[in-house]
């Protein structure tokens, strides 16, 4: 009978440490076995590198993508979608610098990533509050 203090039956915490040693065998292994052949277990100046084409749509785009920006986090991106919705979409990306907080070294620091302003791509919140 399992005592009320043990999570597990004593027979079953033994089979969880071995589980755990294999586990931690197999990775060991792993290394030694990466370092054994590469001299190495992982070579940063050799590894593949992804160029990163993330582009926002902020006339579509919500505040949690918008916020992925460089320099523009959680309370900016709210603000970017707020000026949006209270104002109907954005004409241009020189109009975000109407949204308190973006100047013109902040647009310039993003404007690379943000998509072409096409007024027929725009959210459905913003389409409501367009004539």
């Amino acid at each position: 009978m399992v005592s009320p203090q043990h999570f597990f039956h004593p027979r079953d915490q033994l089979t969880l440490v071995i589980l755990a040693g294999l586990g931690f065998l197999g990775i060991a292994f792993f290394v030694w076995q990466q370092y054994r052949e590469n001299g190495h277990v992982i070579d940063l100046d050799e590894a593949t590198r992804y160029d990163n084409n993330f582009v926002v749509n902020i006339n579509a785009a919500d505040w949690p993508e918008i916020a992925n920006l460089p320099g523009v986090g959680p309370k900016l991106a709210q603000e970017i979608v707020r000026y949006r919705n209270e104002n109907g979409p954005y004409q241009g990306v020189v109009d975000l610098m109407s949204v308190p907080g973006i100047g013109p070294k902040k647009l310039e620091q993003i404007q690379s990533m943000l998509a072409e302003i096409r007024p027929n791509i725009i959210s459905p919140e913003v389409r409501k509050k367009t004539p």
